[in-house]
């Protein structure tokens, strides 16, 4: 039986709830409150400290003594205080990322408290793994860096779902650019050759972002009006261009598999054949029309060709 509790006030172990009853929390507050609820030192602590400020977003001197306790105790030098499990997941992101100088975060089927605002690696109801990207106004993705040749792998296969399309989205007006889900292919080449207006355009990003963008890059997205097969420009440089892998509401809500000829499709973009394949990322992103979306992406695979079936005569 289950029994919603709404919460009264709490005394050493045993909460006390509006509907009259106590209750034992062998929770212990998820371990917020591990010597009890509302012990008497604690909260004079809690009542003084107030009194001197809480918001400064500071250290204070108790916190250097419980670091140094803590380091006598479990010998580690340096200690770092937070106060949620959200907060402490970003402090740790931060460190993982300055230690290794890898930037790619997967947190899986939600095993940790608190949240970070990447994108999740989770279960699906057939125990498949997938990603599931979140945008509030923003923009969610992961990339992979490749070393592909796409005449002998020019078939790309993807499945991906959604669960609503972003309302305002229009890819062919630029403060309109969003998608709820973005398949990202990006291309090796001579940038020296592109024409002037386009390596300007490279040179302030790399400026801006100390990044150096690819050479081509081909963007499959849902888009809400365009008809599928639809190849629209990047409104910002003639590098980058999408095409429309499902359009509409009609498969809104359910799994879709893709396969697509990366060789046809950037010749087509392009007007000349791909060089070899950098990169694969996937992208959810809001953060033109400042909706929120969420979606799902399942497994990517570059795949040959098959060849076609021999033909045999026998007697």
């Amino acid at each position: 039986m289950r029994v919603a509790c709404a919460h009264g006030h709490d005394s050493g172990r045993e909460p006390q709830h509006v509907d009259g009853h106590d209750y034992v929390d062998l929770c212990l507050g998820d371990t917020g409150a591990m010597t009890g609820h509302s012990p008497a030192p604690t909260v004079a602590t809690v009542r003084d400290q107030v009194g001197r400020g809480i918001t400064a977003m500071l250290p204070t001197e108790d916190s250097v003594v419980v670091a140094e306790e803590l380091r006598r105790r479990f010998g580690l030098p340096l200690w770092q205080f937070t106060l949620s499990a959200t907060d402490a997941n970003r402090h740790v992101i931060r460190y993982a990322r300055h230690l290794t100088g890898r930037r790619k975060i997967v947190v899986h089927d939600f095993c940790y408290h608190g949240s970070v605002d990447e994108t999740f690696a989770t279960l699906d109801a057939d125990g498949r793994t997938t990603v599931k990207a979140r945008a509030n106004a923003s923009a969610s993705g992961l990339v992979h860096a490749l070393d592909i040749d796409p005449q002998q792998y020019p078939l790309l296969s993807w499945q991906w779902k959604v669960d609503d399309l972003i309302k305002t989205a229009d890819n062919t007006t630029r403060h309109l650019e969003d998608s709820p889900v973005r398949v990202v292919v990006s291309f090796a080449g001579d940038i020296d050759n592109l024409p002037l207006d386009d390596r300007m355009f490279f040179d302030n990003v790399r400026l801006l972002t100390r990044q150096q963008l690819p050479y081509a890059t081909l963007m499959y997205i849902w888009e809400n009006r365009a008809p599928r097969d639809s190849v629209l420009p990047n409104l910002h440089t003639s590098r980058i261009k999408m095409i429309v892998a499902e359009s509409g509401r009609d498969h809104v809500g359910t799994w879709q598999e893709v396969t697509r000829n990366v060789v046809e499709d950037y010749q087509r973009a392009f007007g000349e054949a791909p060089g070899r394949i950098t990169a694969i990322a996937v992208m959810t992103d809001t953060d033109n029309t400042g909706e929120n979306a969420q979606a799902w992406y399942g497994d990517i695979l570059f795949r040959r060709i098959a060849p076609p079936r021999s033909l045999f005569v026998t007697d």
